[in-house]
């Protein structure tokens, strides 16, 4: 007996067309978008001949998707294709991953954006510390001191900090 000998009833293609509908319905929502706004995004994808009654239709599970379609379906909600065709539940731990994801990527872009801008601003201060020393002034005269102190800390002491802030708050909350 092969696995093809008793298909199992609960995952055909009518399950996984409704999944699909749910996951669909979910994505489009979270994404802020109404279905005229889906229809839209895939016209601009190419998929010209679509309307809203065809998105409303496939959300109520009232008519399959065709592969084609669920493909522009997925890039027009900006989501995996793999995605919409899981178990809701996990459908939907997947995309909070996705999103906690995107915005640690984005968390981590900018971090190293300001340390470009850190650096740049180091570098400033390192100069002009410089000419003020060669201009003679007093090393407590301000604000050399807090030049110098400001040398001292790198972005890996801003991470430190902040990291020890975040576990602060964390225990706070608990």
């Amino acid at each position: 007996m092969t696995a093809n000998d008793n298909p199992d009833p609960l995952d055909g293609p009518a399950v996984t067309d409704a999944r699909f509908a749910i996951n669909m319905q979910r994505e489009r929502e979270r994404a802020g978008l109404s279905q005229a706004d889906l229809v839209r995004n895939l016209r601009e994808g190419n998929w010209q001949t679509v309307h809203q009654t065809t998105v409303s239709r496939i959300e109520k599970g009232e008519r399959p998707v065709r592969l084609g379609e669920a493909m522009s379906i997925a890039r027009a909600l900006r989501v995996d294709l793999r995605h919409l065709l899981l178990e809701p539940d996990d459908a939907k731990v997947m995309a909070s991953l996705d999103s906690a994801v995107k915005g640690l990527d984005g968390s981590y872009v900018a971090i190293v954006n300001r340390t470009d801008v850190w650096h740049s601003l180091r570098d400033s201060v390192e100069n002009l510390l410089t000419t003020a020393r060669a201009s003679g002034h007093a090393e407590d005269e301000y604000p050399l001191p807090q030049a110098v102190s400001a040398l001292r800390r790198t972005p890996s002491d801003a991470i430190a900090e902040g990291r020890e802030q975040y576990e602060h708050e964390k225990q706070s909350e608990a």
